[in-house]
């Protein structure tokens, strides 16, 4: 994965386009998500080929290359703040699979579908964002243990008005 600095402002909804512009160079191009600062570009495999040619269409080096084979070296909540949601999901998701107690491991699910939720927020898929939302809010999690997961009190989100860019921003400056 490669992420470059968002200086021009790139906004979340040109992610499909870029994505569909750099597909035809590169095929190997699996995903790209933007968020206000960083842009996000994952390849199925990466070389020094796929690397210029991405490097040329933003016309700059990348400020980070991530092996995705290889657990992000960080706490999930820096990748929260960060807006890095794929990285925080993938954190999150190793803290699950261990979790014993049914509560926790419920928070910590519903947690995990807040960053997927959010994933798709950068792509630009709000409508699939909502209903993962939606889906995240209604498991039996215990919202003291949620907000300690994640920094967002749920029972503020209940409701059907839920506020992509508001929880976007509850997210990125959440004080856990």
């Amino acid at each position: 994965m490669l992420i470059f600095e968002n200086s021009n402002e790139e906004k979340r909804c040109n992610a499909k386009n870029i994505k569909e512009k750099l597909k035809q160079m590169i095929p190997s191009i699996n995903d790209v998500r933007i968020d206000k600062d960083h842009i996000e570009v994952d390849l199925f495999y990466e070389n020094e080929d796929c690397v210029n040619i991405i490097e040329t269409y933003f016309n700059k080096k990348p400020i980070e290359i991530i092996d995705v084979n290889k657990k992000p070296n960080a706490d999930y909540r820096y990748y929260l703040k960060k807006g890095r949601f794929w990285e925080a999901h993938e954190l999150l998701e190793d803290i699950w699979k261990t979790e014993k107690d049914q509560k926790m491991k419920n928070s910590i699910r519903a947690a995990i579908q807040f960053c997927a939720a959010m994933v798709h927020f950068q792509r630009c898929n709000d409508d699939t964002a909502n209903e993962i939302l939606k889906r995240a809010i209604l498991i039996d999690s215990d919202p003291t243990f949620f907000k300690h997961i994640i920094g967002i009190d749920l029972n503020s989100l209940s409701g059907s008005n839920l506020n992509l860019s508001d929880i976007y921003e509850m997210l990125t400056n959440s004080n856990f």
